[in-house]
């Protein structure tokens, strides 16, 4: 499932924080967000279909909410709605700016279930990283090789997209600028993983509504996993 996860790492990132347990990484301020090709517009997104590659399904919808400016760069706030999750619905929303090519996570909050929503603690230091560990790029086109110029139609609609190959074999993606926040209409790795854009949004609003409250773990261990 790598190629999905360096293709979209935001649409799966509030179950993945999640399933880390006992929801130690939901106050992990460090944790990175990976795009394809970040194509922020406020009030738009998309949502997707994705398939692992064990054969399990989660439904995603991303959309910008807002944005604000972060140390003089323009931040956006970027929610992902997770539906079918072991606690119920997600939401999180994550100040996300783009720096030297790649995509940094500030302030977040979550929103589990039909609990309220929590803004996550902030100011840890960085995780060290290995010397001989690459940090990712944030643009899949610097990983990949472009194929050409191809006209797909998923259950948005047809979009013309660029085709892109991994270059280490590990799957492809197709491209469209139209489509926010990530431009991607789909992608597969070698794996059996899919990614499939099932609908465009515009005038997208913001599911989380109510005043954030401060981080409290006893709210998040109150809700019991479902079955």
């Amino acid at each position: 499932m790598r190629m999905i996860i360096c293709l979209g790492a935001a649409l799966i990132l509030t179950a993945a924080l999640l399933a880390q347990g006992p929801f130690g990484r939901l106050a992990d301020p460090t944790g990175d967000v990976r795009s394809v090709v970040w194509n922020p517009q406020v009030g738009q997104g998309a949502e997707y279909d994705m398939t692992t590659d064990n054969g399990s399904k989660v439904h995603v919808i991303l959309v910008i909410v807002g944005k604000e400016s972060v140390e003089g760069q323009t931040g956006y706030w970027l929610e992902t709605a997770v539906n079918n999750t072991d606690f119920g619905p997600i939401v999180m929303q994550r100040l996300t700016t783009l720096n030297a090519g790649r995509l940094r996570g500030g302030k977040m909050i979550v929103q589990l279930a039909d609990k309220p929503p929590m803004e996550m603690p902030s100011g840890r230091p960085p995780r060290t990283r290995n010397k001989s560990e690459s940090e990712p790029e944030s643009d899949y086109r610097n990983t990949a090789v472009r194929v050409g110029v191809e006209s797909v139609t998923v259950p948005a609609g047809k979009f013309q997209c660029e085709h892109w190959r991994a270059k280490d074999g590990s799957g492809d993606a197709w491209l469209s600028s139209s489509v926010v926040p990530y431009s991607v209409v789909k992608a597969t790795d070698k794996d059996g993983g899919a990614m499939i854009l099932t609908k465009a949004i515009n005038n997208a609003k913001s599911q989380i509504t109510a005043k954030p409250v401060p981080f409290d773990p006893s709210i998040l261990m109150g809700s019991p996993r479902r079955r």
